[in-house]
């Protein structure tokens, strides 16, 4: 809602019948539904727990005119997350995507505009630093916004029956020893492929070993 508001502030009614908000993880959804309630009740809004490396839901299949994705910033990350707003989206082109993508160095960018031609989509407009994200410096908070369109030959490079089974987390691509400090409690906790938890978003949902906060790192 607040970003639809955002996007066009001289509507004067909101035109968007229906919102479906998915994410791997319940805890996202519940703080998407506590904001949301906040900021409007405009919307009819479905809240869905989804892993996008499965098969893409028969019920929500080229049902949608936009879709707003903001992947793991890897190619392949990019590429399933991409591959799951098409299959979304509705068959006769022309519909937008909004795709939040971290800066990349020019080698990575060009992997990036081709996978958007292998897909048959077309960039209308990219905006650098559009988004903000607290606790993020190694993105330096912000990552950049892809205005996308469909065409009638768009299509998925991941199919939408077929489940993903590559790595899509950059964590998983790049296993360095990583040491986290938790907010609350101030300890360390080793990340690593030797360490109780591999990845950060392990860490993140199991919640710091010594005082159990989450999200706290």
């Amino acid at each position: 809602a607040a970003f639809y508001k955002m996007m066009f502030p001289n509507d004067p009614k909101l035109v968007c019948k229906k919102l479906v908000i998915m994410d791997i993880d319940q805890r996202i959804l519940k703080q998407e539904k506590a904001l949301i309630s906040q900021l409007s009740s405009d919307f009819n809004i479905e809240y869905v727990q989804y892993d996008f490396r499965d098969p893409f839901p028969q019920s929500f299949l080229n049902k949608f005119d936009t879709v707003l994705t903001d992947p793991p910033y890897s190619t392949s990350g990019a590429k399933l997350f991409l591959s799951r707003a098409i299959s979304a989206l509705k068959e006769d082109g022309g519909k937008e995507i909004y795709f939040s993508y971290a800066h990349r160095s020019p080698e990575r960018m060009l992997e990036m505009q081709q996978i958007l031609t292998e897909m048959k989509v077309s960039i209308m407009e990219i905006i650098p630093h559009m988004n903000y994200y607290e606790g993020a410096e190694i993105l330096g908070n912000t990552t950049q916004m892809f205005t996308l369109i469909t065409t009638r030959q768009s299509m998925p490079l991941v199919k939408e029956d077929v489940k993903f089974e590559g790595p899509i987390y950059t964590g998983e691509f790049n296993r360095k020893t990583r040491f986290y400090e938790c907010s609350e409690c101030t300890k360390t906790i080793e990340v690593s492929e030797s360490s109780e938890f591999h990845t950060i978003e392990q860490l993140k949902a199991k919640g710091c070993p010594y005082c159990s906060k989450k999200e706290k790192f």
